[in-house]
């Protein structure tokens, strides 16, 4: 299972999110060591990714909680009709979330316009980061830094609750405990 986080997106913003960050880095970094050394490049730079948005009815949310915390053990969003689709946004009425699945460039524009929508609204986040890179289907160029590189190769998934918490969540901060991993 990817790293996952649960928390307030202030406290997200301005936290410390260093076991969430180790566990990408343990994935991330040798990826990047690897692509260093690769000489399998594309001859042109791509087009930047964008995002979509879906309809309600494809979007599809599987939380995972623990039954002792309650904290999120896992997440799982996908488009109903296309399981290997990402680079979307959507809304869950089961869950009563926003979500974002896609490339971890593309999340701070996401953020940014929850962060709009929310006003002074509290928001709730859970976020998961894969176990494994994804390399964009036209492939990468060469001289990526390793942000950049971060940006095109990580696929995200994070659920939101605006001014309602996810069922079951409490109003301290939680992240996955070790009771339930």
């Amino acid at each position: 299972m990817g790293a996952i986080v649960e928390d307030s997106l202030d406290s997200l913003l301005a936290g410390d999110l260093s076991d969430f960050t180790q566990k990408r880095a343990a994935i991330l970094e040798p990826a990047y060591k690897s692509y260093l050394i690769s000489t399998d490049f594309r001859q042109d730079s791509p087009h930047p990714s964008s995002i979509y948005l879906l309809p309600s009815s494809e979007v599809v949310v599987l939380i995972s909680r623990c039954p002792e915390t309650e904290a999120a053990t896992d997440l799982y969003i996908t488009k109903l009709s296309d399981t290997f689709a990402e680079n979307f946004i959507g809304y869950c009425p089961e869950e009563k979330c926003v979500v974002f699945k896609g490339e971890r460039g593309l999340i701070d524009d996401f953020i940014d316009f929850i962060e709009s929508v929310a006003g002074e609204k509290e928001v709730t986040v859970v976020m998961k980061a894969p176990e494994q890179i994804r390399i964009p289907l036209g492939g990468l160029e060469q001289g990526l830094e390793y942000e950049e590189f971060v940006a095109r190769v990580e696929i995200l998934e994070c659920a939101l609750w605006i001014g309602n918490s996810p069922s079951g969540m409490y109003s301290s901060s939680s992240s996955s405990s070790s009771l339930c991993k």
